[in-house]
């Protein structure tokens, strides 16, 4: 039988932080952060290769599992200092 209960969570929770602390040695940020950074990149990437009349901004951030598009569209200008559609149309 697997070990349930406190131990096991206990076990999964210091995996967990001791992978957030290496990630924070290395990269500054958390896991959630730098995901979350690296699918913004993503994203930036699509609207730079696109043209206003050929694509959605909400689409492409979708697909990218961005689904709240208020907090996208904030995380996308502290990240890169300009609006999504900013970018799409530059």
């Amino acid at each position: 039988h697997a070990r349930t209960g406190k131990p096991a969570r206990r076990f999964r929770d210091f995996r967990y932080r001791t992978l957030q602390r290496y990630f924070r040695s290395i990269y500054g940020v958390t896991p959630h952060v730098w995901f979350r950074c690296m699918k913004l990149n993503a994203v930036r990437g699509e609207l730079r290769q696109s043209s206003v009349a050929t694509v959605r901004i909400s689409d492409i951030a979708a697909r990218w599992g961005f689904l709240h598009f208020g907090r996208f569209a904030e995380d996308y200008r502290k990240l890169f200092g300009e609006r999504p559609k900013d970018t799409l149309r530059s």
